[in-house]
């Protein structure tokens, strides 16, 4: 790949848009990429091919076959600096990566090219696992360990999120090669999008591929910082997807115990010959047996998704320490998601045991209640 050299202390934004391929929104959330991609060239200028790729610029059709997983689509602006957009798909995910690294003689703040970003990225549509927007800055001198408080100056200038915690400038992570990065999102494990402060060794400038880029060859693959975010991603997309339904199905698991105890009492063995009362109780049984069933399909329902909801932020985890952030004492942000993937597991084991039993008591009590005779 064809990229110009990033001069140092010039102000570089990236950004990774990534979208659930199988999401809710469908044709929605397909017109919000479709949309972001086209603001790429009307609003940054992103018109030309990239030389030597052989992508094209515009979209192909076909291009939201679920059997593709490769480059859609390339662009660029010509000219000094380096604005470059790839579209491709990553198995179950569209991953749009941009970069704007103007040269510093065109005096563009971070904040420019920030605003320059949320105006392409437009309002996400509910199939939007996440957004990431990363400021690279290059640097002479080492970061100074273990803290890695931010410098004074990348604080004032760096677009943090409003929300952002006022302590993040003392929460750096160290990653390979004298890389740091700083978390400059809002407070919240479940946020869609994110920020990142990154500072690089001024010999990174010179490499054609930036770290919070993309990798060299032509089939553009994510970043490893970039693949890492992808994951973490669909993790906390799973979260706010799980916080969303859990009342419901907490609510669904109390009805069903609050059933299966009227039955309990209602078939209690009662002395003496009643038979209007046995009567009137084999009909009420009858109702809370059915109202049970009912209640049945929704625990079963719930239940195997939470499985596979489980199975989701297993893989995605799995796949963050694949990608070698975090697992190796990194701190910082790395150890905060590593933390809250582990902390998600837990929830959504502890969910599906709960949810479980209430399903096997409602299965097995209602059974048992059923058998019994309809009238004394």
């Amino acid at each position: 790949m064809q990229a110009a050299v990033r001069r140092p202390r010039a102000p570089e934004v990236t950004v990774h848009l990534f979208v659930a391929a199988d999401g809710p929104g469908g044709a929605a959330d397909r017109d919000y990429l479709a949309g972001v991609w086209q603001a790429c060239g009307s609003l940054l200028g992103m018109t030309e091919a990239i030389p030597g790729l052989g992508h094209p610029v515009d979209l192909p059709a076909g291009s939201w076959d679920p059997r593709r997983t490769e480059v859609l689509a390339a662009r660029r602006r010509g000219g000094a600096g380096v604005r470059q957009a790839v579209l491709r798909r990553e198995q179950d995910t569209w991953c749009l990566s941009l970069v704007l690294a103007p040269e510093p003689g065109e005096a563009l703040a971070w904040a420019d090219l920030d605003a320059l970003c949320t105006a392409v990225l437009g309002t996400p549509t509910p199939g939007v696992l996440g957004a990431v927007r990363l400021y690279t800055a290059y640097r002479a001198a080492p970061v100074p360990a273990p803290r890695l408080p931010a410098h004074t100056e990348l604080r004032r200038s760096v677009p943090a999120d409003p929300a952002a915690p006022a302590s993040w400038p003392e929460h750096g992570a160290r990653v390979e090669a004298g890389i740091a990065v700083w978390d400059v999102s809002a407070a919240g494990d479940d946020v869609t999008e994110r920020r990142l402060l990154i500072t690089c060794p001024v010999a990174h400038a010179e490499e054609p591929n930036a770290v919070s880029w993309i990798g060299a060859g032509p089939d553009l693959p994510l970043s490893p910082i970039a693949r890492y975010l992808l994951h973490s991603a669909k993790v906390r997309y799973q979260l706010r997807v799980w916080r969303t339904g859990r009342e419901a199905l907490l609510a669904l698991r109390d009805a069903a115990d609050a059933a299966v105890a009227d039955l309990l009492a209602a078939t209690r063995p009662v002395a003496g010959a009643r038979r209007a009362a046995d009567i009137a109780a084999a009909t009420a049984t009858a109702r809370t047996v059915d109202a049970l069933q009912m209640r049945e399909l929704g625990l079963i329902d719930g239940l195997t998704r939470l499985r596979e909801m489980r199975r989701t932020v297993e893989i995605a985890s799995t796949n963050m320490t694949g990608a070698g952030f975090g697992s190796d004492g990194a701190g910082g942000l790395f150890a905060e998601d590593h933390a809250l993937a582990q902390w998600f597991l837990d929830q959504l084991d502890d969910d599906a045991l709960y949810v479980d039993n209430a399903l096997q008591r409602a299965e097995r009590i209602g059974t048992l209640a059923d058998s019994f005779p309809r009238t004394a």
